[in-house]
């Protein structure tokens, strides 16, 4: 795995455990199989798994001028 593909990786497996139908098997199995996983895998397992879901970002007017404001680098 390259460092590059981690962030894609992460939020495919977000994705995949939030199935309202699946992802709580999906979640319990990969915890129960972590020390089976290679060491980097383990990692990246354990950033999904350690992470509390996150609710919906919302974009309301504020946060958008917030943005507009802010200097680019």
């Amino acid at each position: 795995m390259l460092g590059t593909d981690r962030p894609r990786i992460v939020t495919q497996l977000r994705r995949i455990l939030k199935d309202p139908a699946h992802g709580e098997a999906m979640r319990a199995d990969l915890q129960d199989g972590l020390p089976t996983l290679p060491i980097w895998m383990q990692s990246v397992v354990r950033e999904v798994l350690d992470a509390k879901p996150r609710a919906p970002r919302r974009r309301g007017r504020d946060s958008q001028r917030k943005q507009l404001n802010q200097p680019s680098l």
